[in-house]
């Protein structure tokens, strides 16, 4: 496997907004090779699963396969069955879904076999509104998960779902219409707008962007659970913080207004919303909190809010309510 740095490269690559979305997809791909045991190949491809039971997929972007990958891995993708077989498995191996000796049961193990790769992985990598990225890798070997690598995709796969929701706002040419706070490097707010303004919100902002700069540095990015500890994928459930560069050279850290905006139910305030978007899709309380930005105490005292009001017992039952596939 790759340097441990390359978990915070691709972070870093999921936030760079210059390239189309094609060449944003193989960047994913090639930086997700590196991150898992055996695998040389692969493909990516963005998918909207906010009507669960009608989730829309877009066209596959593939690194190091042949012509065709893309459709026959479309139509594979395409079956409710599969639907709701791989996207409640988060992180995870088709052999770990399925089962070694099953593997060629269903249309997705199958064109795996058919690639000639015993086994594949798969990150499906979807915000609060059910919006982002799949990313999967076929792999030379049956492979199961460490607990360490399938959490170290995990909090990648937050940023990679903040970032596609960032892209979606608007062109890279207006992104500076979400602008809410500008930074220096050292954590000097330069400038702040709108929510960015209160003292505590600077003050959280310049304590993220320096938590966000150590852990890229090449000390700390070499333990990747540290380095990913240290840059939580939004900050204050609200931020998204992206480099911006002067032509002289200067960089300047821009806290942008990226939040998930779930639309229903509206019996919910906003935050109630944002935390019932990762319950249902199976997401813990402790990876709905790294997702969001927010404390964990806060994400539990949310999701009882939410159970209260939904008159649900279990956070179990969200799935169902939210229409989400069972695991």
């Amino acid at each position: 496997m790759l340097a441990s740095a390359d978990a915070v490269a691709m972070v870093e690559a999921a936030y760079d907004p210059e390239p189309s979305e094609r060449v944003w997809l193989e960047g994913l791909v090639e930086h997700g090779v590196r991150l898992v045991p055996g695998a040389t190949r692969g493909a990516a491809f963005t998918l909207d699963a906010s009507r669960p039971a009608s989730p829309r997929l877009g066209v596959p972007v593939a690194v190091g396969v042949d012509r065709g990958f893309s459709r026959q891995l479309t139509h594979a993708m395409r079956s409710d069955a599969n639907m709701a077989r791989y996207f409640t498995h988060k992180v995870a191996t088709a052999s770990e879904v399925l089962g070694t000796s099953q593997i060629g049961t269903d249309q997705v193990g199958a064109f795996v076999l058919a690639q000639g790769s015993p086994d594949s992985f798969g990150c499906v990598a979807l915000d609060a509104e059910g919006r982002g990225v799949v990313v999967c890798t076929d792999l030379s070997r049956v492979l199961r998960l460490s607990r360490a690598l399938r959490g170290r995709w995990q909090l990648v796969a937050a940023h990679v779902a903040a970032a596609c929701r960032l892209r979606s706002r608007a062109p890279d040419a207006e992104r500076s219409d979400l602008d809410e706070c500008v930074i220096a490097p050292g954590g000097r707010v330069l400038h702040a707008a709108g929510p960015a303004m209160p003292s505590a919100a600077r003050d959280r902002l310049r304590h993220a962007v320096v938590a966000r700069d150590r852990a890229r540095t090449r000390a700390v990015r070499a333990s990747p659970e540290e380095a990913l500890a240290l840059w939580p994928a939004l900050v204050s459930g609200r931020w998204s913080l992206v480099d911006r560069f002067e032509r002289d050279g200067r960089r300047y850290v821009i806290a942008q207004r990226n939040h998930p905006a779930p639309s229903a139910p509206l019996a919910l305030s906003l935050r109630e919303r944002q935390v019932l978007g990762h319950l249902i899709q199976g997401d813990s309380v402790k990876l709905t909190a790294y997702s969001l930005g927010l404390a964990p105490s806060t994400v539990s005292s949310l999701a009882q809010s939410v159970l209260i009001k939904l008159g649900v017992r279990s956070r179990a039952q969200l799935a169902a309510f939210g229409g989400w596939p069972g695991t």
